[in-house]
């Protein structure tokens, strides 16, 4: 019955990730829990815009429904997938990011990305982490915004923060030889490798990739009446449990178990905790635009890492 149950429930949900009569909701009152959802268009196919458009309409809904004796629990509530930059024009995301930490504000943020991503490389082993600005699908390439640039704005409001982008995710980071890394440069503190299992007692919580991301479009290797499930179910059923009584890890847990992984986060065939092979679709557009650091079409290994505490829970009604 339980089986059924979920069958039924998971149904119902995907078709609302589906629908195209989304409410989208945006606005800043300045007070209470804060939420950003980002997205690059630049490199990304129609069908990925299209699945990135629908599942952050679909999050941005579950933020907005969070209501606590009429009052909304998200003061502060946007979701931008064009025209934003990091310090350029009405939507910048240093901007939002004081905003969020400023104390008169707000009190507990959290930030969604979904694009690609840049590296750079310091001294030895260490390396900057990026991910770009917004862009357009097939302009030129948009701005980076490095790991050293978010830490010289975050002091200790932003508590989850979740960056569904190649690489960002490689390593936790550090101060040494300069800080680095975007689950340190995020939080200002050290964390260990591995949050989900060996969490610690801090009060924030990070989800990055190591090596590739996958296309939300992507196959997870799981069906349902013969069809495949795709990472963008997930994705917003992470949200929904993450939102609806569940900590950071029992989001986790749900939402895989939601998309047929019976071992839940931990599954020994759940592509996104054990790692896979991720399919790129490589350059869109003009061939000869390809640029000699872009990767060709194929498949990537990466792995989703959590960084933190996963007991942590979002802010909720």
């Amino acid at each position: 019955m339980k089986r059924i149950a979920t069958v039924i429930f998971a149904a119902l949900l995907l078709l609302a990730s589906l629908s195209t009569t989304l409410t989208v909701q945006a606005y800043d009152w300045n007070y209470g829990a804060a939420s950003m959802l980002y997205g690059s268009q630049w490199q990304q196919r129609n069908e990925d815009i299209s699945n990135l458009t629908y599942a952050l309409g679909a999050i941005e809904d579950l933020f907005y429904d969070e209501i606590d004796n009429s009052v909304h629990v998200y003061g502060h509530l946007w979701e931008w997938t064009s025209s934003w930059y990091w310090n350029y024009g009405a939507r910048r995301m240093k901007t939002q990011i004081q905003d969020c930490e400023n104390d008169a504000y707000h009190n507990w943020a959290t930030v969604f990305y979904y694009g690609h991503m840049g590296m750079e490389h310091i001294s030895g082993p260490y390396y900057h982490y990026g991910f770009h600005e917004s862009g357009t699908q097939t302009g030129s390439e948009p701005n980076l915004i490095w790991d050293d640039d978010i830490d010289s704005y975050t002091d200790d409001n932003h508590n989850f923060v979740f960056l569904w982008v190649c690489e960002n995710g490689a390593v936790p980071g550090d101060d040494e030889p300069v800080p680095h890394g975007m689950a340190y440069c995020w939080f200002g503190r050290n964390f260990g490798s591995d949050g989900y299992n060996y969490p610690d007692a801090g009060p924030d919580c990070f989800i990055g990739f190591d090596g590739a991301s996958p296309v939300l479009g992507d196959g997870m290797g799981t069906y349902t009446q013969g069809n495949e499930i795709i990472y963008r179910y997930w994705l917003v059923f992470f949200y929904y449990f993450a939102l609806n009584g569940y900590s950071i890890k029992g989001a986790l847990d749900q939402a895989s178990y939601m998309v047929e992984y019976d071992g839940y986060w931990l599954d020994e065939n759940n592509r996104l905790s054990q790692g896979w092979d991720y399919y790129f679709p490589g350059w869109v557009g003009d061939p000869e635009d390809k640029p000699d650091y872009w990767p060709d079409e194929g498949n990537y290994a990466g792995q989703a890492k959590v960084y933190g505490n996963v007991n942590i829970y979002l802010p909720q009604d």
